[in-house]
Order: structure tokens, then sequence, then C-alpha cells
């Protein structure tokens, strides 16, 4: 069930355009706002570990009692409506490409003001590569990943506490990890940020990933971002003639691979029984 779970959501969000209402981040936007008005929490940058954990981990508790009664199909329909809402982000998507449109025009600074859309804060725009590796891993690979692992419940657990960090990012525009959101988001990726990497590294040049990602692979200092992009950088070969539009792309392709690696894994996994 797991994997055509995936399989059906992966297909629709090729197919369909998805409203940004149908959205982790809108939906959490407004469990926030609801939790803020009845003055349980103050604000996204105010928030702490403790507080954050028991936000994100209600509606996961309430999931998985709801679904442990639910009929069978009922429980999948569920299933798939949440996959949907947490994979993939339709406002990154759009302005991705008005970024690769600017860049062809070589409208440098459209491309910049765009690139903070997407989280690139800053603008600088040798750091698009890297940060579209990010929204890759936050938006596809590591919603699957967490599906695979921990079900839809621990999925909403993780989408919570994620779109926490991103808003709160928004809010600040800033990249790196400093509240305790970001924190404990940190721990959360930190082995699926190795699986992701490992991923890189067998889709991409081998040789060349194998040094960047021991260099990650016990280093318990280096933030998501900069863990994604070094491993990333070092498995793709980027041509360098037309830097703010030959990076994005090529890394781009090589995170895609990634995820076709990835849905690799879960239906051998599945296959042999390692997964349902």
């Amino acid at each position: 069930m797991t994997m055509f779970s995936i399989l059906i959501i992966m297909a629709l969000e090729r197919v369909t355009t998805k409203s940004r209402h149908w959205h982790i981040a809108t939906w959490t936007e407004k469990y926030f706002g609801f939790l803020v008005k009845k003055k349980w929490v103050s604000s996204f940058l105010s928030v702490n570990m403790l507080a954050v954990i028991l936000v994100a981990a209600l509606p996961a508790i309430l999931l998985h009692v709801a679904l442990s009664m639910a009929p069978l199909i009922i429980a999948f329909v569920i299933n798939l409506i949440l996959l949907w809402v947490c994979l993939g982000c339709p406002v990154t998507k759009a302005t991705y490409k008005k970024y690769l449109q600017s860049a062809e025009r070589e409208d440098f600074v459209a491309c910049a003001l765009h690139s903070e859309d997407f989280g690139n804060y800053g603008g600088n725009l040798d750091n698009v590569g890297k940060q579209l590796v990010l929204v890759n891993y936050r938006q596809y690979v590591s919603v699957i990943i967490f599906f695979v692992f921990t079900g839809i419940s621990g999925l909403l657990f993780y989408a919570i506490i994620k779109e926490c960090s991103l808003q709160t990012k928004r809010k600040t525009k800033r990249i790196k990890d400093e509240t305790d959101v970001d924190k404990l988001l940190f721990l959360l990726d930190w082995l699926p940020v190795r699986l992701t990497t490992f991923g890189f590294m067998i889709v991409g040049h081998f040789s060349s990933a194998l040094n960047a990602w021991m260099g990650i692979l016990t280093n318990t200092s280096i933030n998501t971002y900069d863990a994604l992009g070094t491993v990333a950088k070092a498995a793709e070969e980027v041509d360098s003639r037309d830097p703010i539009v030959d990076e994005p792309l090529q890394l781009v392709k090589l995170v895609k691979r990634n995820v076709v690696f990835l849905l690799m894994i879960t239906a051998i996994g599945t296959m042999v029984g390692l997964l349902s």
C-alpha cells in the first residue's frame, strides 16, 4: 500500500497543478493561527522545542487513532489525501520557472528576486543550486522517507515541524539553523539527509562524491543545507559556461534521479517484504 500510494500521488503531481490551499504550508499556517487565536502559543518565532513537539504530536496522534478505527478503504483515501497535501509545493514550482525565464533573458536582478521566493534569502545567485537541492529534499525526498518508515502519522508530525521552521525562515529571511524549531528539525533530518546524500553518490559521480559524503557522515555540526549542497555539487559535474542557469539545471536533474532511485529502493523493499 505504501508504494502504491506514493506512485499515485507522484503521478498526480506530474499531471495536475496543485492549489496552494492543498499544501501543508497553508494547513500549518491555519493550524498555528487557530492556536495563536486561542492563546495556546504566541507565534512561530517564539515557540520552543517542547511546545512545537506537542503542537505537532497532537494532530499526528489523533490521526493515528482515527486511522486505526477507520475501515481500510477510508484509511487508504486519507493516506492519499494527506500524502498529496505534504508532497511538493506549487509556489516553488512557479517561482523556479520564473527564475529560469529570467536567467534566459539575463535579467539577473529578477533572478535574485525569484530565488528569494523559493528560500534563497539574500538573493546570492551562487547559492541557487544548493537552495534548490534543499527545496527538493524538503518537498519530496524527506516526505517519501518519513512516509515509508513512519507512516502517514509520522509524516504529518514531521511536516508540521518542517513548515513551522520554513515559515519562521520566511519571516526572518535567513537560511541557517537558529531557533529551537530548527534544532528539532535538524535532529529529525539527520539520518534522512545521510540517506539522501548516499543516493546522490549512487546516481551521480560516485568517486567524486564519496569523500564529500564521508565528510558529512558523522559530522554533527554541519547543517542540512550545507550537507545536501556539498555532496550534490560533488556528485554532479556542472558546466561552468553559464553557472546561473547550468548549475541549477544540473543539480535539479541530479535530485530528480535521486527520487527515482529512492522509489526503486522502496519498490524492492516492498517486493521482498521489508516494507508494507
